[in-house]
């Protein structure tokens, strides 16, 4: 707030050392302040009409895509291949501010292409809501579903090799990565079938 004190001679000056009398924890629905300022040995008083309203809570809906919690991490799930952050955006409903990352990257090119493993954080005053991505079938995580992708999957379900959890949702959502989501995603690369 910037408080400016007005002189009989015409002039201004702002003031930094004035005291808010009753504006500590202001109530919804308040409407005025008490502010005052000592110059001198002279102390002026006056009310500011003010507006107070009720804090906004953070609202999200996530339309046509499925919301998956694990432990602590919630993903955004069944994301397609080449599918772009502007494209996303269309399908998150929010009173807040949607922001993606890539690492510690902010992604601010809409026509990016999403990757597993991208941020989407959701913010709204103090509050935040953060989402991993999951794009079907790019088990790596460089948007792009190839045979590497078929590897990471297969290796995972003979456990010869360890993956971090963002790259553990199937191909076939039954909860599971097996065989079969690599040999899904093989299929998808000869064009037999659709992920």
């Amino acid at each position: 707030m910037v408080v400016i004190a007005k002189y009989n001679d015409e002039s201004e000056k702002e003031i930094t050392d004035y005291i808010i009398t009753d504006g500590e924890n202001l109530e919804v629905g308040k409407t005025s302040i008490t502010i005052s300022y000592t110059e001198g040995e002279i102390t002026k008083t006056t009310e500011v009409e003010i507006t107070v309203e009720e804090k906004q809570k953070l609202e999200i809906e996530i339309e046509e895509l499925e919301e998956k919690q694990d432990e602590e991490i919630t993903y955004i799930r069944n994301i397609t291949v080449n599918t772009t952050i502007k494209e996303l955006l269309k399908k998150i409903k929010t009173n807040g501010t949607v922001e993606v990352y890539e690492g510690e990257t902010k992604v601010d090119k809409e026509d990016t292409k999403l990757k597993t493993g991208m941020t989407v954080k959701i913010s709204l005053n103090e509050e935040e809501k953060e989402y991993i991505v999951v794009v079907t079938g790019d088990i790596n995580g460089d948007g792009e579903i190839t045979s590497i992708d078929a590897y990471w999957s297969l290796s995972y379900a003979v456990d010869t090799n360890e993956t971090s959890s963002i790259y553990l949702y199937d191909v076939n959502n039954d909860g599971k990565l097996t065989s079969f989501d690599a040999l899904l995603i093989l299929r998808h690369l000869v064009g037999i079938s659709e992920l």
